[in-house]
Order: C-alpha cells, then structure tokens, then sequence
C-alpha cells in the first residue's frame, strides 16, 4: 500500500538490496557509528554498509533513528 509508513531501517535494506554485488562486497560491514544501531539487530549490515558507502547520514547527536517511519513520497 502506497501510504503505508516505512522505517529508516526498512528503506535501508531495501537499498542496501539494489546495491551491485561489487558495491556491497566492497563497503560490505556490520560496523557502524550510529549509537541507536545494535550489532545483531536485522538490519544493522545495511545500515552499516550505506553508511561506510556514503549513501546514508544520520543525526547530529550521532543516532540513526532506525525504527522512526518515514513516508514514501
């Protein structure tokens, strides 16, 4: 459904997925800097990798907010 939220942390999957295989091979990580993304948790290697990659920016007091939804527009 078109205008069903969506989190951060869905959206960086999803484009962690369209990344090339050579793209993710080579920032592929489960390190990231942001202080609300736990090692372990399902999305932390996309966020991670677009984070490393640049494609990715969270907020200034160094958090991400993956769980806050965001609207596909």
């Amino acid at each position: 459904m078109p205008d069903k939220p969506v989190t951060r942390e869905e959206v960086s999957t999803i484009l962690f997925r369209l990344l090339s295989t050579e793209a993710r091979s080579k920032f592929r990580t489960s390190n990231t800097g942001f202080t609300d993304v736990e090692t372990g948790r399902w999305s932390t290697e996309a966020i991670a990798t677009l984070e490393r990659a640049g494609v990715i920016l969270g907020y200034e007091d160094g958090t991400f907010k993956p769980r806050d939804q965001i609207t596909r527009a």
